[in-house]
């Protein structure tokens, strides 16, 4: 029924409900309108200036959410500071998150923050296209082929380095730096998976049991498929002998994977993220780190915008994940950019009506 009423759910139907009541309340909405800049007036923000020429007031304010900057090579390359991280844009970013909204404070004295080992990454993969004019399957591969049993994640050396099932656990060990290599050991990773895994569950997005695509590397033994992929043989091979062994026991003695509460692919007595890596063809692909918003717009508990001089720029307001994200704990949560939007997005409404 929802498919055919053309219903959405998760984030993308959260938005048309907002959209819904805007239309509901002849809220105008503009779309495919370029932003030239902030307009002040004795150091308030009463408006835009468009790119047509045109402006439009603000008797109250503005609020920035533009969101991040994915599909800005610049910027990511620049504030991420993450090696791999992707220097173009991918399908997994809408082309309009170049930044704007960066740009648009900083021009006017915001402050620009950053959350140093910030945990907003994914490991992420791209399919190039069979055909010319088809577009790249662009995948997250933390939210089914890492969760998923018969797949493990290894560096150029062959060895695993994290908790595949818990993203949050991933990233820092992707910052790790060897000052004696000069390098950062982890990076990048590698997702390798076997026949098994073909059989149960889905690969770049793709019905079970589906081809793999011919880009993806793959060989009749780990040795081969290491050679084709740069990865040193004797240690993927050792790491999967150990793994294996790790599968057999039902525990993952080196990082724990299965055990978190995050991710549980367990029922009792079972560790259901554990899965032999064994029966050829085996299958292996780069994975780069992808997402990010490292950067933001600094802001107070009303989603003011933060001036260099420490105080709030009057009629100015950040949300969603143009604003930086100082909120601590243990990290990125699922549906935490939206809940941001939506809680600081309030926050600001009431800011305005409350202001004289």
């Amino acid at each position: 029924m929802s498919k055919r009423r053309d219903m959405r759910g998760k984030g993308l139907g959260l938005i048309c409900h907002f959209l819904k009541a805007l239309r509901d309340r002849d809220v105008m909405v503009l779309t495919d309108q370029h932003v030239e800049s902030l307009m002040v007036e004795n150091k308030r923000v009463t408006g835009v200036a468009m790119g047509s020429g045109t402006s439009i007031i603000a008797r109250k304010g503005v609020i920035l959410a533009t969101g991040a900057y994915g599909a800005n090579p610049q910027m990511t390359c620049q504030f991420e500071q993450l090696p791999g991280v992707a220097q173009e844009p991918s399908g997994l970013t809408p082309a309009s998150l170049t930044g704007d909204g960066l740009v648009l404070g900083a021009e006017i004295g915001s402050i620009l923050h950053k959350i140093e080992n910030s945990l907003r990454v994914m490991l992420s993969y791209t399919i190039p296209p069979q055909r010319p004019g088809e577009t790249a399957t662009c995948v997250y591969a933390g939210i089914v082929e890492l969760c998923s049993p018969h797949t493990m994640l290894v560096n150029k050396y062959g060895v695993r380095f994290a908790d595949e099932t818990f993203f949050q656990g991933i990233v820092p060990q992707l910052r790790l730096f060897d000052p004696a290599r000069h390098e950062y050991p982890n990076l990048p990773p590698y997702l390798i998976f076997d026949a098994q895994y073909l059989k149960k569950y889905s690969f770049a997005n793709r019905p079970i049991g589906s081809e793999v695509p011919k880009t993806v590397a793959r060989a009749g033994s780990l040795s081969e498929l290491a050679a084709k992929l740069g990865i040193d043989r004797d240690g993927l091979e050792e790491t999967a002998r150990r793994f294996n062994g790790f599968v057999m026991a039902g525990a993952d003695g080196d990082f724990h994977r299965g055990e978190s509460q995050w991710k549980l692919a367990a029922v009792p007595g079972v560790n259901g993220s554990l899965g032999t890596i064994e029966q050829p063809p085996f299958y292996g692909i780069e994975l780069r780190p992808a997402g990010g918003a490292s950067v933001g717009l600094l802001t107070d508990a009303d989603g003011q915008v933060i001036h260099q001089r420490r105080h709030p720029i009057a009629g100015l307001y950040a949300s969603g994940n143009v604003a930086a994200a100082t909120e601590h704990g243990i990290g990125y949560q699922a549906g935490l950019s939206l809940a941001s939007s939506m809680t600081f997005s309030y926050l600001a409404a009431r800011h305005m009506i409350d202001s004289r």
